[in-house]
């Protein structure tokens, strides 16, 4: 299945970062990320940095939309926008954090923003990205 590969919704920014009290880097979670996997199952998330999704990539997904934040607010918003479709066009894809370890990793975290789209469905997922991205650009 090759319905989640689309070049134009992708973006490449640079990642805003602080030091905390302890002068330790840190990033805040000013993006929101859209990662799917082969067997039709698509992640929404927010992040600081690339760390994040590129954990997903390197189990075997591609990152389909990455969107750049000025405030972390903007990032939530937009998380929760696209999982209210994903909600709409799919079923949740794990029923526990346990389920969802062979795709997210060893904790499952984040198995909640999970679902599972069929090739019909991941086509009405990227023009409800494209057009999303446009309108909150």
């Amino acid at each position: 299945m090759a319905w989640f590969r689309v070049d134009d919704v992708l973006c490449d920014e640079p990642i805003p970062a602080w030091r905390d009290a302890y002068g330790r880097k840190r990033y805040r979670a000013t993006h929101t990320y859209v990662v799917a996997w082969p067997d039709g199952v698509v992640k929404v998330g927010i992040a600081g940095d690339k760390t994040r999704w590129s954990k997903f990539v390197s189990k075997g997904a591609a990152l389909v939309m990455l969107m750049t934040f000025a405030k972390c607010a903007d990032a939530i918003d937009a998380e929760r926008s696209i999982e209210a479709k994903l909600s709409e066009l799919g079923t949740p894809a794990f029923a526990s954090r346990f389920d969802a370890q062979a795709h997210l990793g060893s904790g499952g975290g984040g198995y909640s923003e999970c679902y599972r789209l069929g090739p019909t469905n991941g086509d009405a997922l990227l023009a409800f990205l494209r057009v999303y991205r446009r309108a909150v650009a």
